[in-house]
């Protein structure tokens, strides 16, 4: 894939900004700081794989207007294809997928994900389009997705799996046997032989004495049996004895009880809580009455209330009233409109009139002489041109005719404007009479008007004023006519409330009646009594069931019961026969401790099969514990193999980009099985990319994106690769050498080169003759 157009409607400080033609090798956007060279890597990666959450400092909502979002255009599969992305309800946004006759492609975000070849967001923000930011941190190669194809597939069971194989095994190991160690298996059973050596060593050969003690042990065993059951059966009679004596309160409590309760009225039942059921129902009875007859004041308040605004409104006036200020509302405006018309007519008419007196005028003074008169002139000149003549001036003959036509012309020019102004007259005339019609048809329609405001007014001069005052009169009434139906409806709500009031009083009433009857009482007092009777005789009956009863099981059969004289000769038989049984079993004791020593000759026995279990179990744990050994040292043995011989195929081209990168004094970087990142120095040490230099760990992480750029390029259609400011902390020929690997990778990937720095924009016009630039401003 790679990037033909890119157009920015509103991202960060970018608006309606677009770049094309953008070459399928490196392409180098150059600017200063904040010219926006950040933030266009940021919309490259959200047009692609959606915009940051809305809290995220680079989701770059547009800062100089237009709409969020953009679209870059692409060539995928050998076609041009247009991807866009709006801002929407989805943090997202929403994507849309053009093809080159204008279609939108259904199920866009699934078409997106076949054109990136299933590239996922985190893998391309971490490995193909960066900033200084990624680049000086390796966690972000740390990343599960990226993590794995840095793993490859060098070892077959995997580093993970080789080193839970290698845990495993010393585990195993150390839980059977450890040189120094105390709770391995091996090293608990080894000293468990020690002990039963030990004892085989303090046992004697053959017991003294044993069967002596044991008949001792026998005689003392009968002895025993025979006082346990002398002292326990006169500990039965002793104990029968007290509780006879000590049960003697209970049962004079009890005759008491019983005959208080005799003297009792006897109520078997009676409602729980009645004396308070029926306090509280009477209390609310005397709260809904109060609360009745304040709804009566009330309703009376209100009646009267009522009576007085009655006097003041009548339903019809107010109507008649409210129709007529509605229709002085179009009058009053329309008698205004039709006398401004009349007067307007008027002074119409008035310039028409005057109109037709300047026309009268004009025509007065423009007008031709009468035809008498122009014989009488044309007869004159011929008169005097014919005297002229016969008096001996010949031009005369001339000058008579061309007179006569001047005349003539002279005259008619008088007629045409006469009958000009006679034209005009007859229009002005017209139009006179055009605007007497208006005027007198305005003047019909404003006595029309007045007619009618005197009709509803009962006078022709009413006014404006007139007018809200006596709308403020309907407002006023209207007022009143509202408070009626306000206290119409507060009336009908009282009379409701009225209506529950003294259904609930009657409910009360049932309800205090079927108390009554439940307490098996007629009346409050006699309520009250029953309730007394039955709460005394409840507690005597709660002080009767916690009395014992004093009732003493009778002794078993065969015994006789003791008295106040037998009674202390059997408590001084129990002491003594008590004292000689524990006499009995202290010496069975030390008979017993006796026998137990005795008896070490057959212990002896039993500690020599314990010996040669103990034996079989060292055997057995041996044995496994050298099989775990042998495979640790085969595993240690393939680790050395792995680690020289079977790095993964992205680590070894790492290896040789970073080595021509810093000039050959870094060679390798390797995984081992049992760590991370290694780097290898030419003199053979191995440090982790955290005791590298900036630089130089810079130009290690950039090394292992090239080589995982490349190493995917195998799996999908390379992608494009953005580089934003990643070369600030290298020296310039490192920087060279760089831009050198970035020029190899571009012959099959599209790089995006941005940068602030125009030495930089000089090595790769140098080094990369085909680059394009693009400067940002």
């Amino acid at each position: 894939m790679k990037i033909t157009r890119i157009h920015i409607d509103g991202f960060g400080v970018w608006h309606d900004q677009g770049w094309e033609d953008l070459s399928g090798g490196v392409n180098v956007f150059y600017g200063p700081n904040e010219a926006g060279k950040t933030t266009l890597m940021s919309f490259i990666r959200s047009i692609l794989f959606g915009f940051e959450r809305r809290s995220h400092a680079r989701r770059y909502e547009p800062a100089n207007g237009g709409d969020y979002g953009g679209w870059i255009e692409v060539e995928s599969g050998g076609r041009p294809v247009r991807i866009l992305r709006r801002g929407g309800r989805h943090v997202r946004g929403a994507v849309e997928i053009r093809m080159p006759d204008g279609d939108c492609q259904a199920d866009a975000e699934r078409v997106l994900e076949e054109i990136l070849g299933g590239t996922t967001r985190t893998l391309y923000h971490n490995v193909f389009a960066f900033g200084l930011e990624e680049l000086e941190h390796f966690r972000t190669l740390e990343e599960s997705e990226v993590a794995s194809h840095i793993s490859g597939a060098g070892m077959g069971v995997g580093a993970k799996r080789w080193s839970r194989v290698w845990r495993d095994l010393e585990e195993r190991r150390s839980s059977l046997y450890l040189p120094r160690g105390q709770n391995a298996s091996l090293n608990q059973t080894l000293r468990e032989l020690e002990g039963i050596r030990e004892e085989l060593d303090r046992t004697a050969d053959e017991p003294e004495a044993y069967f002596g003690a044991l008949e001792a042990r026998d005689r003392l065993d009968a002895e025993i049996v025979s006082l346990e059951e002398e002292t326990r059966a006169l500990k039965v009679r002793i104990g029968h004895y007290r509780k006879v004596h000590e049960a003697e309160p209970y049962r004079n409590r009890r005759s008491e009880l019983e005959g208080e309760l005799g003297e009792l009225e006897r109520i078997d039942s009676f409602p729980e809580g009645g004396v308070t059921r029926l306090n509280f129902l009477f209390d609310e009875r005397r709260g809904t009455e109060a609360e009745l007859i304040g709804s009566r004041e009330e309703i009376a308040r209100i009646r009267a209330e009522r009576q007085v605004l009655t006097r003041q409104y009548a339903p019809q006036d107010l109507i008649r009233r409210s129709r007529a200020v509605d229709s002085l509302r179009l009058l009053l405006p329309r008698r205004d409109a039709s006398g401004e018309v009349v007067a307007g007519l008027t002074a119409r008419r008035d310039e028409r009139v005057l109109e037709s007196e300047r026309l009268a005028a004009r025509k007065a003074a423009t007008g031709p002489p009468s035809p008498t008169a122009m014989i009488v002139l044309a007869g004159l000149i011929a008169t005097a041109a014919t005297g002229l003549i016969y008096s001996g001036y010949p031009v005369a003959r001339w000058i008579a005719p061309a007179s006569l036509v001047a005349l003539a012309v002279w005259y008619y020019g008088r007629v045409r404007a006469s009958g000009r102004v006679d034209a005009d007259i007859a229009a002005c005339e017209a139009r006179l009479a055009e605007a007497g019609a208006r005027l007198e048809q305005a003047l019909g329609e404003g006595r029309l008007v007045a007619a009618s405001i005197g009709q509803l007014a009962g006078r022709s001069d009413f006014s404006h004023v007139d007018l809200e005052t006596e709308a403020a009169r309907v407002g006023d009434l209207a007022g009143i006519a509202e408070r009626l139906r306000s206290i119409d409806e507060r009336l009908e709500s009282e009379d409701r409330q009225c209506e529950r009031l003294r259904e609930k009083i009657e409910r009360t009433d049932q309800r205090i009646q079927d108390l009554l009857g439940e307490g098996g009482a007629s009346s409050e007092s006699e309520f009250f009594r029953r309730s007394e009777s039955f709460r005394k005789r409840s507690e005597l009956m709660a002080a009767l069931s916690r009395t014992p009863s004093g009732d003493v099981d009778p002794l078993p059969a065969g015994q006789k019961p003791l008295d106040a004289a037998t009674w202390p000769e059997a408590v001084a038989g129990h002491d003594r026969a008590s004292a000689r049984l524990r006499e009995a079993r202290t010496e069975a004791g030390r008979l017993e401790e006796r026998l137990t020593t005795l008896s070490r000759s057959e212990q002896r026995s039993r500690s020599r099969l314990r010996q040669e279990s103990v034996m079989a179990r060292i055997d057995e744990a041996s044995g496994k514990w050298a099989v775990l050994t042998l495979c640790r040292t085969l595993l240690s043995d393939t680790r050395r193999i792995y680690e020289t011989e079977r790095q993964p195929e992205v680590l070894r081209y790492a290896s040789e980009v970073f080595s021509r990168m810093t000039g050959g004094n870094w060679i390798r970087v390797i995984s081992p099985l049992d760590s991370g990142i290694l780097v290898e120095s030419a003199a053979g040490e191995r440090v982790s990319p955290e005791n590298l230099s900036r630089g130089t760990g810079e130009q290690l992480y950039l090394a292992m994106r090239l080589a995982l750029v490349r190493e995917y390029s195998g799996h999908v259609r390379p992608l494009p690769v953005v580089l934003d400011d990643i070369f600030v902390n290298f020296d310039p020929e490192r920087t060279r050498r760089s831009i050198e690997a970035v020029g190899e990778l571009s012959r099959t990937h599209q790089v995006l080169l941005f940068t602030c720095h125009p030495h930089l924009v000089r090595i790769v016009e140098e080094i990369l003759p085909p680059a394009r630039l693009y400067p940002l401003q």
